[in-house]
């Protein structure tokens, strides 16, 4: 709420804490988009502005002035899962544009992740479909760089990335049509 006292703010949120069901692997745990697909968001202990280029908030901890909610979020379904939406990521943005919005590392919520979710091949199903989201939204691709980016868990990642995107664009492409 002490964010809102300054007409000018849009929106505000902050940290999505991981309560985890058993300890997740370390490669999981490394990898910056691992978890931010897992929902999971933090970027610090200091209250700032959002840069509506580069970041966003979460659904899952994300208040809005209902003056300035419009048409809320749009729908990126059929072509992008129901549980992998990326509405929040350009509803956040779009705000972020017309006011201010801040990230406020105190309004933390803690989200329970579950089992089914966590398995390594549900985790590149769904950053497939973040990425594809994300896609469809106009999101740029930014390449991983260096050789850890090619190997391992985090060449996986890069892929589903990649390929994500890509998907994500070319649904766009279709929808205009």
């Amino acid at each position: 709420a002490d964010c809102f006292r300054d007409p000018a703010v849009s929106c505000a949120g902050g940290p999505t804490q991981p309560v985890w069901p058993t300890r997740p692997p370390r490669d999981f745990l490394a990898s910056r988009r691992t978890l931010f697909c897992l929902g999971l968001l933090d970027f610090g202990t200091e209250r700032k502005r959002l840069d509506p280029d580069r970041e966003f908030l979460a659904g899952g901890n994300l208040a809005i002035r209902r003056s300035r909610a419009g048409p809320g979020f749009r729908g990126l379904q059929p072509l992008v899962p129901p549980d992998v939406s990326g509405e929040d990521y350009e509803f956040s943005r779009r705000l972020a544009k017309e006011g201010l919005a801040l990230y406020e590392p105190r309004a933390y919520v803690r989200h329970r992740l579950q089992t089914p979710k966590l398995k390594r091949l549900a985790v590149l199903r769904r950053l497939f479909y973040c990425a594809a989201a994300g896609g469809m939204l106009g999101q740029r691709l930014k390449p991983a760089r260096g050789l850890t980016s090619l190997l391992g868990w985090e060449g996986l990642v890069s892929a589903a990335d990649a390929l994500g995107n890509l998907y994500g664009r070319l649904a766009a492409q279709i929808r205009k049509r």
